[in-house]
């Protein structure tokens, strides 16, 4: 009998599954493995633990990168998220020892382009059996950032895009007001007004971190990034975008300004 069967406990499968939802968000591992999985991107992973000396320790990340780009969390080189996703998995043990109990496990994770999430928890010898082949495939094809074209692209591109970034420091955010009308943008510094022929990209809604294109036509046909209407994106990613597109352009610099509505509007700057 394995142990989802001896944990059962009458309860049907449905039950026992929304029950072990209700124990992982308590402990915080959807949180934790969120965090783990970065602020975007697809993901297809598998986290090992065990119990040992009164608390949980993850034995090994299990993951392959995906034909379309992702696939295992980013990179974490300090263990911040391990760490943390090690203190949920703690609690979470020490949650269910008043119930169905477990000295070891696995915990499936998926999420798809669309930013649908999927958490597979497996224990004891359940846990022994699972392998990442058995966790299912995300739905829907890579995440535009993350594409094997667009990621191409921006390695050809560094060259422009360290330009455009080192011609975007010099200018800085020294001006006190800034206006976009139509294709011009208006700097005013003091007394001084700056005028200059602007494309405007898109915005970013940092909170909850979603790039929007804000243009008539797709700037580019391909890949993918510059098709899709809007898509999950952390501010680093978005100005990285913002940048590469400038460069592609032919844009002197890149503008980044703050919206009254807490979303960051970016522009191409001649």
């Amino acid at each position: 009998m394995s142990w989802f069967q001896r944990q059962g406990m009458g309860n049907n499968e449905r039950e026992i599954a929304a029950n072990q939802g209700r124990y992982l968000r308590a402990a915080g591992v959807d949180a934790a493995l969120g965090a783990l999985a970065g602020p975007f991107g697809v993901r297809r992973f598998a986290v090992r633990f065990a119990a040992r000396n009164g608390r949980v320790q993850i034995q090994a990340i299990e993951a392959m990168p995906l034909r379309d780009g992702g696939g295992p969390p980013p990179p974490d080189p300090r263990k911040k998220h391990q760490d943390a996703l090690a203190a949920a998995l703690t609690k979470l043990w020490k949650n269910m020892q008043v119930g169905p109990r477990w000295s070891r496990g696995v915990i499936g994770y998926l999420r798809d382009r669309t930013d649908a999430v999927q958490i597979h928890p497996l224990f004891d010898e359940d846990a022994d059996v699972a392998t990442l082949e058995r966790l299912p495939m995300p739905l829907g094809g890579g995440h535009p950032l993350e594409s094997p074209a667009y990621q191409s692209m921006r390695n050809n591109n560094e060259h422009h895009m360290t330009r455009l970034m080192s011609r975007t420091a010099m200018i800085g955010g020294d001006w006190d007001v800034w206006e976009l009308d139509g294709g011009q943008l208006r700097l005013h510094l003091d007394q001084e007004v700056r005028r200059h022929r602007c494309q405007v990209l898109g915005v970013l809604e940092v909170d909850p971190g979603r790039f929007t294109w804000v243009v008539d036509n797709p700037l580019f046909g391909e890949p993918d990034v510059f098709t899709e209407p809007n898509f999950s994106a952390d501010w680093n990613a978005a100005n990285e975008l913002g940048l590469l597109t400038a460069a592609r352009l032919e844009a002197d610099w890149l503008f980044v300004g703050d919206l009254e509505d807490g979303r960051v509007l970016f522009a191409a700057v001649y």
